[in-house]
């Protein structure tokens, strides 16, 4: 299965980097050997044609000018990120060691040196709590009094536990004594504070690990289990209402098999798109789990009386953290200077020519008998040297200068002035 750690190479990558990328590409003796690591073929590009921008799934060759002097361009487009998926793979094992050399020290210590290839790992918080929980929340009867699949799926919630070492976190089915009703059910609540990443992270890879205590499947069902947003009601208990709070959309897109779960070791959930997106770069990341397969779709279980199926997970509230629930997010730090290298300067020289100096040489407000062609509406003889500053700004209003320029005739717009904004006052210029 795609481990999906390419998309560490993304667009932002590929602008922080672009100038490395594209020596590497075109250098006499290493563009060869480059380009046919990225899967550049011969039939993609002539041996003497340069790359002259690439990002995750193009590349642009420059192709002179036509005879008005305008710049033609040939782009090589694929249908998915092939060439981040190129970076990480031909180089798969020297991005583990600068990882490795990040997490282990860089990130640490001397984050000046850091690669970029940071990783954060997070644990709910241990009972009681002071940020994050982790727990679960059920719909459960008394024994022969129990509902249909759809009355109990659709439950509010009326128990919850957020402090046994190995509770009810995961999933669990429990068969009522009536024929065809159901007597509880359980879904798994799991918060982790990931604030820490900041705004300016770039998430490339998402795995929620959860450590199996127990699985039982007496219903003969073979119950799977996903991850899954969460809202519980706090972000440091568990209650019973927070059991609707599971919604239904995958995060990893691929629930683990009830053979596949383990109860001697970690099962990795590895999220999708969806569940990247879901990560909080700057709050607390709310998760939970349920059954894909008769909970999310709503889909009875083959009852058999009061037999259960299910599967339990270590909680934080077990000793140390070695089979706590996790969260490990691989990401990146946009950098300041991650701005293009074509950006405009902080000049205003862009500014429309026809935009009046800041001192115009014929003030029409005092000298009303000047000819038109000292209107400020003319291109000036010189730009502003310097952009207004915060809070002013210079504009033209169109019309026939009068003698007299009161605010009144701004607003009319029946008169032509240089103006100045300060703040919300026009005044004459």
């Amino acid at each position: 299965m795609d481990n999906k750690y390419w998309t560490a190479f993304g667009s932002l990558f590929f602008l922080l980097h672009q100038g490395k990328l594209l020596w590497l590409l075109n250098a006499p003796v290493v563009g060869r050997w480059f380009r046919w690591c990225m899967r550049i073929r011969s039939w993609d590009i002539g041996p003497h044609e340069t790359i002259s921008s690439i990002g995750p799934n193009f590349f642009t060759v420059p192709l002179g000018f036509t005879q008005r002097g305008e710049a033609r361009f040939r782009t090589d487009f694929r249908t998915h990120a092939k060439f981040s998926k190129r970076l990480y793979y031909a180089f798969a094992p020297l991005w583990w060691t600068l990882h490795a050399w990040d997490w282990a020290f860089a990130d640490r210590w001397i984050p000046e040196l850091s690669f970029g290839f940071s990783t954060l790992t997070k644990y709910p918080d241990a009972h009681p709590e002071t940020t994050t929980v982790d727990g679960s929340a059920g719909q459960t009867y008394v024994i022969g009094s129990g509902v249909s699949w759809a009355t109990i799926r659709a439950g509010a919630g009326n128990s919850a536990d957020d402090s046994s070492a190995s509770g009810d976190g995961g999933i669990w089915i429990t068969a009522d004594s009536v024929s065809g009703n159901w007597r509880a059910l359980y879904r798994g609540i799991y918060l982790f504070d990931t604030s820490s990443l900041t705004a300016a992270a770039t998430i490339s890879a998402t795995v929620l690990s959860l450590y199996g205590s127990n699985k039982q499947d007496d219903l003969s069902i073979t119950p799977n289990v996903d991850i899954y947003v969460s809202g519980p009601a706090t972000n440091t208990a568990v209650v019973a209402g927070d059991f609707d709070s599971v919604l239904t959309t995958s995060q990893t897109g691929s629930p683990i098999t009830y053979a596949g779960l383990s109860v001697v070791g970690y099962n990795d959930f590895t999220f999708n798109g969806t569940g990247i997106g879901n990560v909080s770069k700057t709050g607390i990341s709310k998760f939970g789990t349920a059954n894909a397969n008769y909970d999310v779709a709503n889909s009875a279980p083959t009852w058999a009386t009061t037999n259960s199926s299910g599967f339990n997970t270590y909680m934080a509230d077990q000793t140390g953290t070695a089979n706590d629930p996790k969260l490990v997010v691989t990401y990146t730090i946009s950098s300041p200077s991650a701005s293009p290298s074509g950006s405009p300067s902080g000049s205003p020289s862009a500014s429309p020519s026809a935009s009046p100096s800041a001192s115009p040489s014929a003030s029409p407000s005092a000298s009303p008998s000047a000819s038109p062609s000292a209107s400020p509406s003319q291109s000036p003889s010189a730009s502003p040297s310097a952009s207004p500053s915060p809070g002013n700004a210079i504009a033209t209003v169109t019309g026939t200068a009068t003698a007299t320029i009161i605010e009144t005739d701004i607003v009319t717009g029946n008169k032509t002035i240089a103006i100045t904004l300060n703040g919300d006052t026009w005044i004459p210029a």
